[in-house]
């Protein structure tokens, strides 16, 4: 994911890559995403530069039993709406 998301790129490409793979995300303004790193820092991986950020999950499998790995991510974009910087982290549920 990393290596699809590099820095640079608009925030209306990322949008269309990540509804492509069936993500469910929201865009935040570069006043949202402020707001969430004082009221929450553990949410925020990555400070705010200055334009909108990108939370959002990708499922990735399930199992016969109910459990599910996601990929949480994170994208945080310049006044310009170009991205930044990208963070991603694999998560997995029993159920």
């Amino acid at each position: 994911m990393q290596a699809e998301f590099q820095p640079g790129m608009t925030l209306e490409d990322a949008s269309r890559r990540l509804t492509a793979r069936g993500t469910t995300f929201s865009v935040k303004t570069e006043a949202e995403c402020q707001a969430l790193v004082e009221r929450s820092p553990n949410i925020s991986q990555l400070r705010p530069r200055g334009g909108p950020c990108v939370f959002g999950k990708i499922p990735l499998s399930k199992t016969w039993f109910g459990g599910h790995t996601d990929l949480i991510l994170q994208l945080v974009f310049t006044p310009g709406n170009t991205l930044a910087d990208a963070h991603f982290e694999e998560i997995g549920s029993l159920m």
